[in-house]
């Protein structure tokens, strides 16, 4: 990988952080694995900009690798997955290191509020279906 190169696209494009993460990341990838990147984009994102800049953008990365690339917007993200991304994935990018802490903060909170209303309405299930 032409790591200079991927981080002038990531800033020509505005990204703020990325991350590579999946079974490349994590060392485990086969013949039909594809690279998973996620990125941040400047706030607010617009879900159909940002969809239509992400598909530029990977136009623009895919000569730097050598499997089909999947890039996703961590902005639009579920907290479920943008949690697995800092928490397993690895830094591709990171335009400010002060904004990446911030950012893996707010994140962290959110998933743990999330796991927390996830919980409650699980149980109040599992009472339903037992009365």
């Amino acid at each position: 990988m032409e790591v200079r190169r991927i981080e002038d696209i990531f800033r020509r494009w505005g990204v703020r952080l990325a991350y590579l993460f999946g079974s490349v990341a994590e060392g485990r990838a086969d013949s039909q694995s594809d690279v998973d990147v996620g990125v941040v984009l400047p706030e607010p994102c617009d879900g159909k900009a940002a969809l239509s800049q992400v598909a530029h953008m990977q136009q623009d990365l895919r000569p730097f690798f050598d499997r089909k690339l999947d890039l996703v917007v961590l902005n639009l993200a579920g907290p479920l997955l943008a949690h697995e991304v800092i928490r397993r994935g690895q830094v591709l990018y990171s335009h400010d290191e002060s904004e990446r802490m911030r950012y893996e903060v707010r994140i962290r909170d959110t998933y743990e509020d999330y796991r927390h209303i996830q919980s409650f309405f699980i149980r109040a299930l599992k009472e339903q279906l037992a009365s």
